[in-house]
């Protein structure tokens, strides 16, 4: 995870990639990599990017709102935030319905703990 300008994020993923290979043999896919910046600055971004992908989640309307999960947190625009937020919830009230379903009918009191 990197954080600050673009001009200075990508020319240091740039080195590290470098090195992983030069030492490991490893290959970096910069097209598996994520980024996100504020949309006031996406020009700078757009042109330190290369391969890395914008990622982004799809509202309702299939409008993309851009940011990225970092540790498990989303951090982006606020529209990105709501709607990982929104399908993290969507996930956690399935497998409760889904424990629901399974121990109602015989273990009632294991839906207790």
């Amino acid at each position: 995870r990197a954080c600050g300008p673009p001009w200075i994020v990508f020319a240091a993923m740039q080195r590290f990639h470098d090195a992983l290979f030069l030492r490991l043999g490893l290959v970096v896919q910069p097209s598996k990599c994520e980024c996100w910046i504020d949309e006031a600055h996406i020009a700078s971004l757009d042109a330190h990017r290369g391969l890395v992908t914008r990622s982004h989640l799809l509202d309702g309307a299939l409008t993309p709102h851009y940011g990225v999960m970092c540790y498990g947190v989303p951090i982006g625009s606020e529209e990105y935030v709501k709607l990982a937020l929104a399908g993290k919830c969507d996930e956690i009230a399935s497998i409760s319905n889904k424990l629901i379903a399974t121990l109602s009918s015989s273990h009632k009191q294991q839906l207790w703990l």
